[in-house]
C-alpha cells in the first residue's frame, strides 16, 4: 500500500506465513532476497509499527514505487536492520558534578531504578565518586571505613556549596563506609545493565544509556551498622563488609 502525499512514499509491510518482525520505529532497514543478496535501492526507515506482523516504512529510493514493490514481493524479500554509527559526547565527573546539583536532568537516564530525581542525592553521589577517584590516585587503593573523615573532606572539596547539608553529609558518609564493602546482588544488577548497554552499542539496536544512570541501594543498610566502625578486632576489609551486611553476618 502506498501514500502519494509526499515525495517519500509510505508503504505497509506485511509479514507472511505467520512470521513476526523485530523492528522498531526509527530503525533503518534494507530488503534482501531469499538468497541473502541486498535488493538495490531498498533502504527504508520504519516510521510506525502497527502489529507484530505489520509495520509502515518510508521509501525514498530512486526506483518507481511499483517497481520496488514488485521486486520485494517477487524475491520473497526479508528485512535486515542497518546499523547507523552515532557519536555521543560524555561529560567527565569533574564537569558533571556542578550540573548534578542543578535542575539539569539531561545528565541522567530516566528509568524505574534510578534516583536522580533528588538533586542533593545525585550531587552527593557524583562528589563521592570524584573523591574516591582522587583517593585511589593518591593511595592506590579504595578508602577504608577508618578513613571516612579524609574521604568526606575530598567530597566536600568537589562541591563546597552543599557540604553543610545534613542529607548530603549522610549520603557521603554512607558512601565512604561502603567503599570496601560488596553486595553481590547489586553487583549482579549493575553488571547485567552494563552488558546490556554494551550489546546495544555494538549491535546498533536500541539506544544505550547516555551519560549517567544513578542506582544505589543505601536503604538496605541498617542504621545499627554504624557501630561497626568501633573496635579493633576486625581488619579494615571486613569492617567495610560488615557495614553493608551487619556484624551478625
Amino acid at each position: 500500500n502506498e501514500d502519494d502525499s509526499s515525495e517519500k512514499m509510505q508503504l505497509m509491510v506485511n509479514c507472511v506465513d505467520g512470521e513476526r518482525h523485530d523492528v522498531s520505529r526509527g530503525d533503518l532497514i534494507e530488503f534482501r532476497t531469499g538468497s541473502g543478496e541486498s535488493l538495490a535501492d531498498s533502504n527504508c526507515e520504519v516510521i510506525q509499527v502497527k502489529t507484530p506482523t505489520k509495520f509502515i516504512i518510508q521509501y525514498s529510493g530512486d526506483l518507481p514505487i511499483q517497481e520496488f514493490c514488485d521486486k520485494a514481493n517477487e524475491n520473497s524479500a526479508t528485512v535486515r536492520r542497518l546499523k547507523v554509527p552515532q557519536v555521543v559526547q560524555f561529560s567527565d565527573l569533574e564537569s558533571a558534578t556542578p550540573r548534578a546539583y542543578s535542575d539539569d536532568s539531561s545528565l541522567f537516564a530516566i528509568c524505574d531504578l534510578e534516583k536522580s530525581f533528588d538533586p542533593t542525592r545525585r550531587g552527593a553521589i557524583l562528589s563521592s565518586f570524584q573523591a574516591m577517584g582522587d583517593f585511589v590516585d593518591e593511595n592506590g587503593c579504595h578508602p577504608t571505613i577508618d578513613e571516612e573523615t579524609v574521604f568526606r573532606s575530598k567530597a566536600a572539596a568537589a562541591n563546597e556549596n552543599n557540604s553543610d547539608n545534613p542529607s548530603w553529609q549522610r549520603i557521603v558518609k554512607g558512601f565512604a563506609k561502603t567503599c570496601k564493602g560488596k553486595l553481590t546482588p547489586v553487583q549482579a544488577v549493575l553488571g547485567a545493565i552494563g552488558a546490556q548497554e554494551a550489546l546495544k552499542a555494538v549491535t546498533g539496536l536500541y539506544t544505550p544509556i547516555q551519560q549517567f544512570l544513578l542506582f544505589d541501594c543505601d536503604e538496605l543498610i541498617e542504621e545499627d551498622n554504624e557501630e561497626v566502625s568501633s573496635g579493633d578486632d576486625a581488619d579494615l576489609e571486613s569492617k567495610g563488609q560488615a557495614h553493608v551486611l551487619g556484624t551478625g553476618m
